[in-house]
């Protein structure tokens, strides 16, 4: 459910962001945000050019933008005590024991679960899960359903393609082929290895899925 939440929260972050004017200046202060907090943590790393992030930059301020507004509307409030297994709401959305206990284990490195927490950490984590909770919410309540049955989709076939094995061999002898065949200088094998592994792995999910399907003459 999460990497659904996830997904879909992406898939309408950018179908927003498809709409909505952002300036240059908003843009170029969240490339320097960003790049200021990668350069402190690895001062000797490459950052990307300004340019070649701005389609990501305009969709984290759009996301931003969306978030707070969500957030003026749903107020964080902790439950005096669980009742039918809910710790607490955003907004008009429940928080789960369960979901609280996962998340106050990730945040104290499994020191402590929801119960261990003071009252502040309570509020705390519950003011963490918001933007995620109801940025997913959001997603399903705005996008139609073609639109989440794709993003689905998705989740899936990605998932369908990790599990299936593609060895250098494979990805070595694809190369030579399209090297001969191609009229353009082709790039390092390096440089387009991934992109080969993922061309065979679909090849050969659409085969397996190929041998399932009964096809019926009338």
């Amino acid at each position: 459910r999460k990497e659904q939440d996830i997904i879909l929260s992406k898939v309408w972050v950018g179908k927003a962001a498809a709409t909505t004017k952002v300036s240059e200046e908003d843009l170029k202060k969240t490339y320097e945000k960003i790049r200021k907090g990668a350069l402190a943590k690895n001062p000797l790393a490459a950052f990307p050019p300004y340019e070649k992030l701005k389609p990501a930059l305009k969709a984290k301020v759009v996301e931003q933008r969306l978030v707070n507004q969500l957030l003026r509307s749903a107020p964080v409030t902790v439950a005096p005590e669980v009742e039918n297994g809910i710790v607490g709401h955003v907004g008009m959305l429940p928080v789960t024991q369960k979901e609280a206990d996962e998340a106050a284990r990730y945040v104290t490195k499994g020191k402590a679960g929801w119960d261990r927490l003071s009252p502040k950490d309570k509020e705390r984590l519950l003011k963490m899960l918001a933007p995620s909770m109801l940025m997913a919410n959001a997603a399903r309540n705005n996008l139609d359903e073609s639109e989440i049955d794709g993003a689905l989709a998705n989740i899936w076939m990605r998932k369908r393609l990790s599990e299936i094995a593609v060895s250098e061999k494979e990805i070595t002898t694809r190369y030579q082929k399209l090297k001969k065949l191609a009229k353009k200088k082709l790039p390092p094998l390096e440089k387009i290895s991934e992109s080969l592994k993922l061309q065979i792995a679909k090849e050969k999910l659409a085969k397996k899925l190929l041998k399932n399907v009964k096809i019926t003459l009338k």
